[in-house]
């Protein structure tokens, strides 16, 4: 996927595009022609040289110009993109969702996907949450890490995994993107998210016990919003470990509450 600049730059010309037609075509031939639009832009965009910039090389490079220009391609993504697009267009109150127009969707369609490639889509989200700084992190689990910093750094990962590794993370990314663009997203009941919470903070209060630290690790877990980033950091790792501690049957609904937007 393109960064986020690349995509606001799409929304720019997309807007510009939809205002000229507003007035003497319908709202659904407005949405018709901005996919046909969108289909185009793989072959108008510098997508090579946008990932070479972004540190793609060799296969990977490759791999990461096909999966860019497949989103534009395809017309379930792509119409989701120009209901966004067209929405900012005709209601100026609206807000395009931070995380980009595609990155929603793969959140909206994870749950669907099987154990085993849910557990391999967060394994390599679990790294992305490594490779970032102490610093970094602890903004990131205090929920105040921007958008822009946490997309680049998933870039900066998934252009140094292995070309194996990245051409099953990206075929991953795509049926799970495709899903989200074709179905609500369905979210656990309140009991589902009790019984799963309640499964977490076990294992999460286990790890904890085990570290030198841990009166200020739990309390900080009960106030994370007002730690600093050090203890943040030390809960959030210690977080994804727990979750991949759960058996197989509560697996499922904690993967998929993880990947909930």
């Amino acid at each position: 996927m393109l960064r986020v600049i690349v995509i606001l730059a799409l929304i720019y010309l997309s807007a510009t595009v939809a205002k000229a037609f507003q007035t003497s075509a319908t709202l659904q031939s407005n949405r018709d022609e901005m996919i046909r639009v969108l289909s185009t832009l793989p072959s108008v965009m510098l997508i090579v040289e946008d990932q070479q910039r972004l540190d793609f090389g060799g296969k990977n490079l490759e791999l990461a110009v096909t999966q860019a220009g497949a989103f534009y391609k395809d017309p379930d993504i792509a119409g989701h993109m120009a209901d966004q697009v067209l929405s900012v267009c005709t209601d100026p109150v609206f807000q395009v969702q931070a995380q980009g127009l595609v990155w929603l969707l793969v959140e909206q369609g994870i749950g669907d996907l099987s154990i085993g490639k849910m557990w391999f889509y967060f394994l390599v989200r679990r790294g992305m949450i490594y490779t970032l700084s102490n610093q970094e992190c602890g903004f990131e689990v205090r929920g105040l890490l921007s958008d822009t910093r946490f997309l680049g750094t998933r870039t900066d990962m998934t252009a140094r995994l292995d070309t194996n590794t990245l051409r099953e993370f990206y075929r991953v990314e795509s049926k799970a993107t495709r899903i989200g663009a074709t179905k609500q997203l369905v979210r656990l009941s309140d009991r589902e998210l009790l019984h799963i919470v309640c499964k977490v903070e076990v294992q999460l209060l286990n790890l904890i016990d085990a570290t030198p630290d841990t009166p200020r690790l739990k309390s900080a877990l009960r106030n994370i919003e007002a730690v600093d980033n050090t203890r943040a950091f030390c809960v959030g790792r210690r977080l994804y470990q727990a979750v991949f501690l759960l058996d197989q049957n509560d697996l499922r609904s904690e993967l998929s509450y993880l990947g909930q937007p």
